[in-house]
């Protein structure tokens, strides 16, 4: 009996030493591990294709560019518009002296929320000295815009991973001002679309006036309606047409009508509206810097006017709001809900965003 016993307790110290052993080996596995003060991958990580993350200007991690474009196991996925992004001026001598977080600390957060962010860039990216930069309204230089190499990396820190480039700034520094920002863009994987005429084709014969981003199975198409280049209505029914045959919707993001004011004229209105006949799902509108009227259209969304995103304009309460609006597009039938809120420039170069109503 005593035999007996000590065999049993024998097999349970091994079974003990062999599960504790087990559970060593296996979360090894998953664990990071640390040489010299460094946080490094264990071997289970390397051999699964992980990568170590560098820290954005939030001081969160990033997430990988697929992780925001394909999410899996979702039944719906998010997209956020918003409006005029301008980093010159005033916001500049911000980013110099506090860097851009703190341009996007009012709302960085929940521009990260979604699967994919798409704005209206309002000037190029250059390695260029800015000369709007202290100067005053009435000021020939004042409506001239560059901005730093930085905020190519800042989009993307902050989930804005598509931008227009169809407005009446980016050509500001000419046409090496428009190649330097897309290199710029290009190297951190912002993409952008936008009618510049022909300079929106590339030497090779490439077309990126318009582009289809598939966002976790969902194809979606991007064009440009720019109201201050050459034969605009002509080539953004075409783009229309084209991403029709292609992309599961098709969203017109248009930089058109009046400054200040919060009406679309009437042939702006007759414009938007063709563009659903013809077969736009959503048309998001910019330029006017105040928020504008929506109109829903053969049950498809219209908005005029976003107004600003970031922007310098503090010399009325209208220009220093702006609205942010989400979609909602559910991954089967591609139907979208809205949900609005508004964001407000703060005086001290921060973009922030209002309690929902």
């Amino acid at each position: 009996m005593k035999k007996l016993k000590l065999v049993k307790i024998v097999f349970s110290v091994f079974g003990f030493l062999a599960f504790v052993f087990g559970a060593v080996f296996y979360w090894r596995s998953f664990l990071r591990v640390t040489q010299g003060g460094q946080e490094v991958l264990a071997p289970a990580e390397i051999s699964a294709g992980v990568e170590r993350q560098d820290k954005g200007v939030s001081g969160r991690k990033e997430e990988r560019e697929e992780d925001f474009l394909k999410r899996e196991g979702k039944d719906e996925i998010k997209l956020l518009f918003v409006g005029d992004m301008m980093f010159d001026r005033w916001i500049r001598e911000v980013i110099e002296k506090k860097g851009l977080g703190f341009v996007f600390s009012g709302a960085g957060d929940r521009l990260r929320e979604v699967d994919l962010v798409v704005g209206n860039l309002e000037g190029p990216i250059t390695d260029k000295s800015s000369v709007s930069a202290g100067t005053v309204f009435g000021d020939k230089r004042h409506m001239v815009f560059t901005f730093s190499s930085k905020v190519a990396r800042g989009l993307r820190e902050n989930n804005i991973r598509l931008v227009n480039l169809g407005n009446n700034h980016i050509l500001n520094f000419g046409m090496d001002g428009l190649e330097e920002t897309r290199r710029y863009l290009d190297a951190v994987g912002v993409r952008y679309f936008g009618n510049i005429g022909e300079a929106s084709e590339d030497a090779a014969g490439g077309d990126w006036r318009r582009v289809i981003e598939e966002v976790d199975g969902v194809k979606i198409g991007f064009c440009n309606y720019n109201g201050f280049a050459a034969h605009a209505r002509e080539k953004v029914l075409e783009d229309i047409e084209f991403l029709n045959e292609r992309a599961d919707l098709v969203v017109v993001y248009a930089h058109w009508d009046r400054e200040y004011k919060k009406s679309p004229s009437g042939e702006t209105r007759i414009l938007a509206r063709e563009f659903i006949s013809r077969g736009a799902d959503l048309v998001i509108g910019s330029h006017p810097h105040v928020i504008g009227e929506k109109e829903n259209y053969q049950g498809k969304m219209i908005y005029y006017s976003l107004g600003n995103f970031i922007f310098d304009q503090y010399f009325s309460p209208e220009t220093r709001r702006g609205l942010v609006v989400e979609v909602t597009i559910g991954r089967e039938d591609q139907s979208m809900e809205f949900e609005e809120q508004e964001i407000f420039l703060e005086k001290d170069g921060r973009t922030v965003l209002k309690e929902k109503k």
